[in-house]
């Protein structure tokens, strides 16, 4: 939506107040476009377009949305090398258990 303000196609009206947005349900908006090209400076010399300023907008909010999305997505992984870890651990130990009734010996048969 913020990158979507254009000129009114020919023969279309716009009330007083209202612009023409192409993301919009008929194109219709009474919001005035809010970002502009060069309207910041970037420290690094980013072109300051419209498009770059609507993503970092965009990012920031996704952010402002879930400030601890860094944080449980690192979680996430280290958990799941854990759980790797653990299921080869398991699967050995299984092997381990197992190997003498696969071979016939009964576990519960004292040997004399």
């Amino acid at each position: 939506m913020l990158t979507g303000y254009e000129e009114a196609p020919a023969g279309e009206e716009l009330r007083p107040g209202q612009y023409w947005n192409a993301y919009m349900a008929g194109h219709k908006i009474a919001m005035p476009q809010p970002i502009f090209d060069d309207q910041v400076e970037y420290a690094d010399g980013t072109p300051a377009t419209v498009d770059q300023m609507a993503h970092d907008v965009t990012v920031f909010l996704a952010w402002l949305a879930e400030p601890s999305m860094e944080h449980r997505k690192s979680m996430g992984l280290s958990f799941m090398l854990f759980m790797a870890v653990f299921v080869v651990l398991l699967y050995l130990t299984n092997k381990r258990v197992w190997r003498p009734v696969k071979n016939g010996h009964s576990p519960l048969v004292d040997k004399d």
